[in-house]
């Protein structure tokens, strides 16, 4: 999965995700992370650590439900496209939840 500024505003959004008082006050200001800083790992990792877990909770689902199919593939790019589009999509809804700003050529 790609851990940019869409999909961790996402998981803000449904709750996956939620940030100390001091990050969030950072962000809604409107402060760019260092690329490379702790906060901007930190945003990155646990983005990519809870779509992993939605993932593994979505398989564990479909296996026990005998009218999906349990051989359906579940990758965490499927998810990422998910949450980038719904973020992107619904963004009036998502906007309360500030994006984390880096310059970087990796996102």
């Amino acid at each position: 999965m790609f851990a940019d500024y869409r999909v961790p505003q996402a998981l803000q959004f449904f709750g996956v995700l939620k940030y100390s008082d001091s990050l969030l006050k950072k962000l809604q200001k409107g402060v760019h992370l260092e690329q490379g800083s702790d906060s901007e790992c930190e945003i990155r990792g646990c983005s990519i650590h809870a779509v992993e877990l939605i993932r593994k909770k979505l398989c564990k689902l479909v296996s026990e439900d005998p009218d999906l199919n349990p051989e359906s593939d579940i990758h965490a790019i499927l998810i990422d496209y998910y949450l980038w589009n719904y973020a992107k999509d619904h963004c009036d809804a998502v906007k309360m939840y500030p994006i984390h700003r880096t310059f970087t050529v990796f996102y």
